[in-house]
């Protein structure tokens, strides 16, 4: 059996440890996280790769906002699926003050959280392109619309 021995940064040991299961030894991780890795390229190849890299970026970005994998999860899914309740969901995420609407400096937190790298500029242009009621507020209605136009390659929802 070929060995290798390999030298990993801080986030590459932390994501080591994210896979570790109990009493796993670092060699079936690694190997379980090449074949991931393997798999990784032939669903980019399926899904198309912009969708992928933009699913990875989503998590990379919550996780250093220090959320939790499940609402890195439920931010994906709204993102790509478009469901309803995932929508929701994510709206919550977003509502930080929970008034039941999202203001501009709310959006301003969310977009790179959702993969998204628009220019500080440009952000005011977006907002007011979707608040169809032009009152400085997004509700849930608006923000679908925004999800649906920043991912017009991403699946619909079922």
């Amino acid at each position: 059996v070929p060995s290798i021995q390999v030298t990993l940064g801080d986030e590459g040991y932390r994501a080591l440890c994210r896979l570790r299961r109990d009493e796993e030894q670092d060699s079936e991780i690694m190997e379980r996280a090449l074949i991931l890795l393997d798999t990784y390229s032939v669903v980019s190849k399926a899904l198309g790769r912009n969708s992928l890299v933009k699913a990875v970026n989503v998590v990379h970005q919550m996780r250093n906002a220090g959320y939790s994998d499940e609402w890195a999860t439920a931010l994906c899914r709204a993102l790509f699926r478009r469901r309803e309740k995932d929508l929701r969901k994510a709206f919550r995420l977003f509502d930080k003050n929970k008034s039941g609407w999202i203001d501009s400096s709310e959006l301003k937190e969310a977009l790179p959280l959702m993969g998204e790298e628009v220019p500080e500029s440009r952000i005011d242009e977006l907002f007011q392109l979707v608040d169809k009621e032009g009152d400085g507020l997004l509700n849930f209605e608006e923000f679908s619309l925004l999800v649906s136009g920043l991912n017009v390659d991403g699946a619909e929802g079922e």
